[in-house]
C-alpha cells in the first residue's frame, strides 16, 4: 500500500509540473506565447575562412523557467539538411547556410560560411553593423602569413595602406559605407610573392531608423 501511495504522488506531482508548464505557455488572454527565435552565432566572427579551417556555432534560445528543468534539445540545419548534433554548440568547416532551432520555437536567422583555398581572404563580421556601429574587417594570408604593402578597397576604390597586417576598421559606419570590398598584398613565401587579391566581399551597413515616406493624398482619398 505503501508503494502504491509512492507512485500515486509522484504521478500528481508530475502532473501538477506539466500543469504549471503549459500555464505559463499560455498568456492572459487565453493565447499561446510564442517562443522567440534562437540567435545563432559564430566563433571567431568571420564569415569567411580557409580550407581545413574549424569555427564554432552556438545556438541560444530562450525558454521559460520550468522548461529549463528539462533538457533543451537543439535541431541543426546545413541548407535544408539535418545535422546529427543536437548539443548548444557545434564546430564546423563546411561552407554553406546554417541555422538552428530549440525546442518549440522558429528557426534562427542564417549564418552563411565560406570556405577559401586561396592565399588572401578577407574576413567581415557575420552579425548586422548598424548605422554608428564600428565596422571592422580584415585582410588575412593563407594560415595567418603576414601580409605585406596591404591594400583595402572599397568598390575598387583604395581606401587604406598598411605596411604590413592590419585590420581595417571604420569607427562609425554609415549606409555609404555598403558595398564590396576588397584586399590586396604580398607574402614571403619565402621570397616576396607579387600582389595578391583576395574575392570581393559584399558588406550592408543597416539603418538604424528607416526615413518616412510622405504621400499627398488626392481629393478622393483624404474623404
Amino acid at each position: 500500500m505503501t508503494g502504491t501511495r509512492r507512485v500515486v504522488a509522484a504521478t500528481g506531482t508530475s502532473s501538477m509540473w506539466a500543469l504549471t508548464v503549459l500555464l505559463l505557455l499560455v498568456s492572459s488572454s487565453g493565447q499561446a506565447v510564442t517562443l522567440e527565435k534562437p540567435i545563432l552565432s559564430l566563433h571567431p566572427p568571420w564569415t569567411t575562412i580557409f580550407k581545413g579551417e574549424r569555427v564554432t556555432l552556438r545556438c541560444d534560445g530562450y525558454h521559460p523557467l520550468l522548461l529549463e528543468l528539462r533538457p533543451i534539445s537543439t535541431l541543426w540545419y546545413l541548407g535544408h539538411l539535418p545535422l546529427p548534433s543536437h548539443k548548444k554548440s557545434i564546430e564546423v568547416q563546411t561552407a554553406g547556410v546554417y541555422r538552428c532551432q530549440t525546442r518549440g520555437a522558429p528557426v534562427s536567422d542564417p549564418i552563411h560560411l565560406s570556405v577559401s583555398n586561396d592565399w588572401l581572404i578577407l574576413q567581415v563580421p557575420y552579425a548586422p553593423v548598424f548605422e554608428g556601429e564600428p565596422l571592422v574587417m580584415r585582410c588575412r594570408g593563407w594560415y595567418d602569413k603576414v601580409v605585406y604593402k596591404l591594400h583595402y578597397y572599397h568598390d575598387d576604390q583604395a581606401v587604406r595602406y598598411f605596411h604590413s597586417s592590419a585590420n581595417y576598421t571604420v569607427l562609425q559606419a554609415r549606409a555609404s559605407d555598403s558595398g564590396r570590398y576588397q584586399c590586396s598584398g604580398t607574402m614571403r613565401i619565402p621570397v616576396e610573392s607579387a600582389p595578391m587579391f583576395s574575392a570581393k566581399v559584399a558588406v550592408t551597413v543597416q539603418e538604424l531608423f528607416q526615413a518616412p515616406v510622405l504621400r499627398v493624398l488626392g481629393a478622393e482619398e483624404a474623404r
